[in-house]
């Protein structure tokens, strides 16, 4: 398992947690990506976030990166 965190701004890449095969570590982690379900304001839209995710493969960084989110480069297997 992969314990990882991506930071970004706007909406949350969500065909990025099925090609990753990843999921939110916690119900805090859920509500930062739920949080462009219901629509940003322009402030929201330009702070910066973070998520934490656990996955079975390696984080893809330049997937992440094209939606222009980044993923912290400590992450560990477990």
């Amino acid at each position: 398992m992969y314990k990882f965190t991506v930071y970004g701004r706007g909406e949350f890449p969500h065909d990025m947690l099925r090609r990753g095969k990843c999921y939110p570590v916690s119900e805090n982690d859920a509500n930062n990506i739920a949080y462009n379900v219901v629509r940003l304001t322009p402030q929201e839209y330009k702070e910066l976030r973070s998520v934490n995710l656990v996955g079975n493969i390696q984080p893809d960084l330049s997937g992440w990166q094209s939606f222009g989110w980044a993923v912290d480069n400590s992450f560990f297997v477990s």
